[in-house]
């Protein structure tokens, strides 16, 4: 795939444009997704329609080349025998693949930096979705934290490692330079050590249980946009990694999940809200999902947001719908502690979140996403193929860039 920025004065003839449709932001991605999915021909984009301030259009133009890199994104089987040889980090650009279509974004505006700002935050949303889509045997813990390490190294940021009870916790750090409080994202990834005779049966439960792996992915890759475009902000990424071994869970076939593996994340995302408060992180931002009691509630498309500060809530899902991410907040208040027995067992995702924020330090803010749901396309459509869709990273890049001022994080 090419996009390029072109003036409008450079031609007066046009022979195949595209005119956004802005009556909405879900409409303009699935307009723009749709385009994407085609993955070839020369297409060219008119900005100049609609009356749009220039910081409008540099918004806009974001959103359309996230959305065009989305639609079509294709995972690239062929290239996993790369593996042999060399890391995932190494070959994440091969693994990826978004044809061979052809983009100019035509405007009387200089929008240049736009598009190459839009561009890189589209190709981390990518690596991200590769990461999540590998088969199981080709990706596990020691090879998820030295991707971790490796891109750390790229970026030219500090990176830990240790491992405790058997989980894999990397961190990493980015300093802006000033002395205010960091946002701490939070991720993690289950790997399962399987049997060669029950790959296939795990494999063909992929899109239940992907998100397992690419929990920890995701937060990488909005590290990686925000280190990369020098954000004003400090952040830590703290990411942990375990395996739960096929002997260790209760396989059930019905409902394609590993329940030892749901109880072990808790634990996972206790502990790294920890970690992340004993390194100075003020703000906590944790993708993951502990049930799936918020798919079940809200479907394959809406991220569910719990925090512990109402208007913390509202800002992100105002961010993540101003991007064409749905999101929805959901009750976490002390009564859930209270709750008799029968009661829990209905609201369990309220209940569990309710004890995770006991973890919280006076001052610190979080924001839980349950985005079990969004996180994987559990089939092709008009829109994006099957497999990890790398859910909600545009919106908590944009949510640490754009919502959270030095003022709020002292």
């Amino acid at each position: 795939m090419e996009i390029t920025y072109m003036e409008q004065s450079e031609s007066a003839v046009w022979e195949d444009f595209v005119i956004p449709r802005y009556a909405s932001i879900p409409a303009l991605c699935r307009q723009f997704k749709q385009l994407g999915r085609k993955r070839r021909g020369c297409h060219c984009i008119f900005m100049d329609t609609g009356g749009l301030s220039f910081q409008r259009k540099r918004e806009l133009v974001k959103v359309i080349i996230r959305c065009l890199y989305q639609g079509a994104y294709h995972f690239c089987e062929n290239a996993l025998e790369e593996l042999e040889t060399a890391t995932v980090y190494q070959c994440r650009d091969r693994l990826c693949d978004y044809g061979d279509g052809i983009f100019y974004i035509i405007s009387s505006e200089n929008l240049l930096s736009a598009v190459t700002e839009g561009k890189r935050e589209a190709v981390c949303i990518g690596h991200a979705r590769t990461l999540g889509n590998l088969p199981f045997r080709h990706i596990n813990v020691e090879k998820m934290a030295r991707y971790a390490e490796e891109l750390a190294e790229s970026l030219g940021v500090p990176c830990d490692s240790v491992k405790e009870a058997g989980v894999r916790t990397v961190t990493l750090h980015y300093n802006c330079g000033s002395c205010m409080g960091a946002v701490a994202l939070i991720g993690r990834s289950i790997f399962y050590g399987i049997e060669e005779e029950l790959y296939h049966a795990y494999h063909d439960a992929q899109e239940d249980i992907c998100f397992d792996l690419c929990g920890a992915a995701d937060m990488l890759s909005v590290f990686e946009i925000l280190a990369g475009s020098k954000t004003g902000k400090n952040i830590i990424a703290v990411l942990s990694f375990t395996e739960t071994a096929s002997d260790e869970g209760v396989w059930d076939r019905r409902q394609n999940k590993l329940c030892a593996a749901r109880r072990k994340s808790r634990i996972m995302l206790a502990d790294a809200m920890v970690r992340a408060q004993n390194m100075g992180a003020v703000w906590l931002i944790d993708l993951s999902s502990l049930t799936y009691a918020c798919r079940a509630e809200y479907g394959d498309f809406v991220t569910g947001i719990f925090s512990n500060d109402k208007e913390t809530g509202e800002r992100f899902r105002f961010t993540a719908q101003g991007l064409g991410e749905p999101a929805f907040a959901l009750p976490l208040d002390h009564i859930y502690h209270e709750l008799p027995w029968p009661e829990c067992r209905k609201k369990h995702l309220s209940v569990a979140l309710a004890f995770q924020r006991n973890i919280l330090r006076k001052g610190v803010r979080w924001i839980h996403l349950d985005a079990a749901g969004p996180s994987v396309n559990r089939e092709d459509t008009l829109y994006m193929e099957k497999g990890a869709s790398g859910a909600d990273i545009a919106a908590i890049a944009a949510f640490v860039e754009k919502e959270l001022p030095g003022e709020f994080m002292m």
